[in-house]
């Protein structure tokens, strides 16, 4: 058997060869050295900026992948070089550019690099990739996907994610002369209106959104928000927002699917005291025919059947006279809660208007230009958090004030 190697000789005389050749003392000065070197991630903050493709480099755009499966016949070979091209998308929703050709200019050849390219790429591949491989009318999906990443990190890291949220809209003027736009009073103005749901936890983080008339009431929106939530897996405890979305039949399935529905009583609303566990369990009775009736049932049970059933106005008005009937304390803890969500709501669309598409001119007239608009906005902060909380970073994960 060949002898035993000295390995404490082999390092004294390893480490003698590096100070003499390299000029390091011992071990440490080279682990140092060698720290110093190394890439690491960098968090833009307010006391420290980084350039957009530093920190978009750090993206791993692995959980997009199954988005991109069916757009190419030959997936398996392409795939290895769709990564640098995710990156640059990732790179387009958070340059606030409306125009692809011009985030393709701000870049120089080693900020391609940066993303993963070997070199400069030609710039129609990259529109054939964004706008016919990905679609814009997908871009929908790859926010939903952003999302679902988003909750697996923070689960993993177990912070709180979508268990207290808020929702409300906003303005979205148009163009002059747009043909689909439509005139507001409330607003004095032309335009469109974005449906926002954010998380109050994480102020700048968006869960949901959608694209409406200007003229649309925002009651319809919320029912299916909350459907798509549950899809991603987020079943939120409370859901804070304004008078234009407490209707019967949304008050009757958020208490009812376990979702607290916080919101200001409006001007006009009576309460209705004849509604009440009892009205709720005659009204149950008339089900008993149904194979799906059980005779001994929890009130939670019997409110979460007759919503199911259409009984909209009976158990809305029953959880909607809880609320109408808060007094002292409890009446001021309701209150407190509720103006929360106007005081980051208000700021959500503060930064989204100065640091996203949402504050720009859109490219052109119509519905079509003014969503592409409100996805690119939605997009750039997901994008920003998911590079986060990749690289180990969990507060300010909407944070877009920063890159220089």
């Amino acid at each position: 058997m060949p002898p035993e190697s000295d390995i404490d000789g082999m390092v004294k005389y390893f480490w003698g060869r590096v100070s003499g050749e390299v000029g390091f003392a011992n071990e440490e000065e080279w682990d140092r050295w060698s720290e110093e070197i190394t890439p690491h991630f960098e968090n833009p903050t307010i006391d420290a900026s980084v350039a957009l493709a530093e920190f978009v480099q750090w993206f791993d755009p692995e959980p997009l992948m199954e988005l991109l499966e069916g757009r190419y016949e030959d997936f398996e070979r392409v795939k290895k070089r769709l990564p640098e091209r995710l990156r640059f998308f990732a790179y387009f929703v958070l340059s606030s550019e409306v125009y692809l050709s011009k985030a393709y200019r701000r870049l120089g050849e080693a900020d391609f690099q940066a993303l993963g390219f070997k070199k400069r790429p030609n710039y129609e591949m990259l529109r054939e990739f964004i706008y016919e491989r990905i679609e814009r009318k997908r871009f929908k999906a790859f926010f939903d996907r952003m999302v679902k990443e988003l909750r697996a990190h923070l689960q993993v890291a177990g912070i709180p994610f979508g268990l207290r949220i808020s929702q409300d809209a906003t303005d979205m003027p148009s163009l002059k002369h747009d043909p689909e736009a439509n005139y507001n009073d409330y607003y004095k103005e032309y335009g469109y209106k974005a449906d926002v749901t954010i998380d109050l936890d994480h102020e700048t983080l968006p869960l949901d959104y959608c694209f409406t008339g200007i003229n649309e009431s925002e009651e319809r929106n919320l029912i299916p928000t909350l459907k798509n939530l549950a899809t991603r897996g987020i079943h939120p405890k409370e859901h804070k927002v304004d008078g234009g979305y407490p209707s019967f039949k949304n008050i009757a399935y958020s208490e009812s699917h376990s979702t607290h529905l916080i919101y200001c009583v409006q001007n006009g609303w009576v309460e209705k005291p004849e509604i009440n566990e009892a009205t709720v369990k005659k009204r149950y009775q008339r089900y008993h025919m149904r194979s799906d009736f059980r005779v001994v049932a929890s009130l939670e049970f019997m409110l979460l059947y007759l919503q199911k059933r259409g009984e909209h106005e009976l158990v809305g008005n029953f959880y909607r006279n809880a609320t109408m009937s808060l007094e002292g304390d409890l009446l001021k803890s309701h209150q407190d809660s509720y103006k929360e969500r106007s005081v980051k709501m208000e700021g959500f669309y503060g930064t989204a208007k100065c640091h996203t598409t949402l504050g720009r001119r859109p490219p052109r007239r119509g519905k079509d230009a003014m969503r592409f608009i409100l996805d690119l906005s939605m997009l750039a902060f997901v994008f920003a958090a998911v590079i986060r909380v990749q690289n180990g970073v969990f507060t300010g994960l909407g944070n877009l004030g920063h890159f220089g």
